[in-house]
């Protein structure tokens, strides 16, 4: 038997390797019926502009701010359109600039920036 002859079944034996591989994902896979994926819980947390803050046994949440725009001393934070000076939460909306505002009260000064690719927009300093 000459090498070519070797090289030949080897490559054979191969492709029948490959051949079950193919039947595998070709055979119909079962998952589970619509109506057991819905009567499954949903297992996420649905927060509608809240952030869940501590371990999760908590209640305690915090409020997330989005600037979303601005545009002549207003911004657009979370949907609603705002004036400087307005009150926005505990907040209140100190300055606005071109691509950032300032939300502060007593304990917080708070940077808002226009959402980015990396959604690094909020910055938090304490007095």
């Amino acid at each position: 038997m000459s090498l070519f002859s070797k090289e030949i079944l080897s490559l054979g034996s191969e492709v029948k390797g490959y051949d079950q591989i193919f039947s595998k994902i070709g055979e119909k896979r079962i998952g589970v019926d619509s109506k057991m994926i819905e009567q499954t819980p949903n297992p996420f947390v649905i927060t509608k502009g809240s952030e869940i803050l501590g371990d999760g046994n908590t209640t305690e949440s915090k409020i997330v701010y989005v600037l979303e725009a601005t545009f002549d001393k207003k911004a657009k934070i979370n949907g609603i359109w705002y004036r400087q000076k307005d009150t926005i939460g505990d907040f209140k909306l100190v300055k606005v600039n071109r691509n950032f505002v300032i939300l502060q009260n007593e304990l917080e000064k708070n940077e808002l920036y226009i959402r980015t690719q990396d959604d690094s927009n909020f910055k938090i300093s304490y007095k």
